[in-house]
């Protein structure tokens, strides 16, 4: 048996490729940035996210293997 091949990333600071959501996979739209995710550490833990031209913003908290999204705000640049 072969083990896969995992990346030893933090979950913080790193950008997070959105591949597949709700088990389908995601394709950038054209001329449009590639779906992706960023948990930024801090004080005030936030995440900001794109699936195309617009963002979205958020803060989250993490309790263990348990992670919580506050209420999120968007851009409606489409």
């Amino acid at each position: 048996t072969c083990e896969r091949n995992k990346a030893n990333a933090p979950f913080a600071e790193t950008y997070w490729r959105i591949a597949v959501l709700n088990g389908e996979k995601i394709e950038p739209g054209e001329r449009q940035r590639e779906p992706s995710l960023v948990f930024r550490a801090g004080k005030q833990p936030g995440l900001s996210a794109t699936a195309g031209c617009n963002r979205l913003l958020a803060g989250y908290a993490r309790n263990g293997r348990s992670l919580t999204i506050s209420p999120s705000a968007s851009t409606q640049m489409a």
